[in-house]
């Protein structure tokens, strides 16, 4: 699965470049630093300390500050069009894996870990112009986020109703994949600032981003991979400042997003805030 991505993001650098060697063209290549934060939830009956299914939960929350490379162009190809990637280093994070069981007789146990993981991010995107209402530019598109963590040694405890019953260390290997799919509607504004500066305003909504959180413990199940799936409206916005209207445009961003769960049971949760820069090349 992972080679697939990469290759994905390989073939979308590659027409990156290609579109940049068009007429009316423009690319950019800048960084972002990011406070982003993703909290999974899923209901699932299961067992502790018994021989039958109970009702059950398991959450797990990431951190995943880190530093964006991006790259971006805009061109025309029968319409315009503006495909983007972007890719994060592997760092140490904090991550948390929790399973909540209700058991008969008004037991809940609570069991997990938390500790470091290694994580790092890729995302992709295609958007195609849509046209213009007044001065606001229409645009739709298709987004692929995914986040990777591998964990390391962590803090595990049992808790029975609140007490803490075992601790201890574990080195067991997790691997898991969160995986954001959106089809997205975008608005655009840009006004003057000055004769060098311009503002430009966006936004973007995806009603039914599917959210996709594959597990692997090989070893406690060998082989095998747990998929846990859900749909939530995902919305971000961003202010960037452009400094420049020739062939080397430098912009300065602020952005964030946000995702709302339609109900409690199978849920995603992202928050971010994101400050970037990036210089462009125009044709």
């Amino acid at each position: 699965m992972r080679r697939n991505i990469w290759r994905t993001a390989a073939l979308l650098a590659y027409g990156l470049c290609g579109a940049a060697l068009s007429a009316h063209a423009q690319v950019r290549v800048g960084v972002e630093q990011t406070s982003d934060r993703s909290h999974w939830h899923f209901d699932s009956p299961s067992s502790y300390d018994t021989t039958v299914l109970v009702p059950h939960f398991f959450a797990q929350h990431y951190t995943l500050d880190n530093l964006w490379l991006t790259a971006e162009a805009s061109y025309r190809a029968g319409v315009d069009w503006h495909s983007s990637i972007g890719a994060t280093p592997v760092r140490r994070a904090t991550a948390t894996d929790y399973d909540t069981f209700f058991n008969p007789d008004d037991v809940v146990w609570v069991s997990g870990t938390t500790g470091q993981a290694k994580v790092h991010s890729f995302r992709l995107s295609q958007a195609v112009d849509l046209g213009r209402i007044g001065g606001i530019r229409l645009t739709g598109g298709y987004r692929l986020r995914v986040d990777l963590a591998d964990f390391l040694e962590g803090d595990r405890t049992d808790a029975r109703n609140g007490v803490v019953v075992t601790r201890r260390v574990v080195t067991t290997r997790e691997y898991t994949s969160g995986q954001t799919h959106e089809v997205f509607i975008a608005w655009t504004h840009t006004s003057d600032l000055s004769p060098n500066w311009l503002l430009r305003l966006s936004g973007q909504a995806s009603p039914a981003a599917v959210h996709r959180l594959a597990i692997q413990l090989p070893d406690k199940y060998p082989g095998r991979t747990l998929v846990y799936r859900t749909t939530n409206l995902a919305a971000s916005g961003r202010v960037e400042l452009v400094r420049g209207h020739g062939r080397w445009p430098l912009t300065l961003s602020l952005g964030g997003i946000r995702t709302v769960n339609y109900g409690r049971v199978q849920t995603a949760n992202r928050s971010g805030l994101s400050v970037g820069a990036g210089i462009g090349r125009s044709w």
